[in-house]
């Protein structure tokens, strides 16, 4: 980030990777992370805000995916895209979803049919769990 004359890299603490997808008026920026030093585990755990120098994670509600046939844990939907952030810390993005299990050609099981869903997210920042953490408190 370019701000008065000085460059100010943005890097989520710990992550090996961070990638900024949004920014509003009120300075804050959304973005995700990778990296196993910043506990970066699962699809929703690698959400970040940046607000006034202070860098919160995000938990999104994500819907968990149709139970697997062998009984094998089915996880919940993966966040597949993260995009803009408005005036009010509403963001948008995409998850996908396994709906149902099947074998392929091979003897493989895996997703047979799945969706695609756009999403608009609320924080709540009341709701935070604990330092640093935000919690969403609506998925539409």
């Amino acid at each position: 980030m370019y701000y008065n004359g000085t460059f100010i890299p943005i890097e989520f603490p710990g992550a090996d990777q961070t990638h900024i997808t949004g920014f509003n008026n009120n300075s804050q920026i959304l973005g995700w992370y990778t990296g196993r030093l910043a506990n970066c585990s699962g699809p929703n755990a690698c959400i970040f805000l940046l607000d006034s120098g202070e860098y919160s994670t995000i938990k999104l509600p994500l819907p968990a995916n149709e139970p697997r046939p062998d009984g094998a844990p089915a996880g919940i939907a993966s966040l597949i895209a993260l995009g803009g952030l408005n005036d009010n810390g509403q963001f948008v993005g995409s998850y996908y979803r396994t709906l149902e299990w099947g074998i392929d050609q091979f003897g493989n099981l895996g997703p047979s049919k799945a969706e695609v869903r756009n999403f608009v997210a609320t924080p709540d920042k009341g709701g935070a769990k604990e330092k640093g953490e935000l919690v969403i408190s609506a998925v539409r």
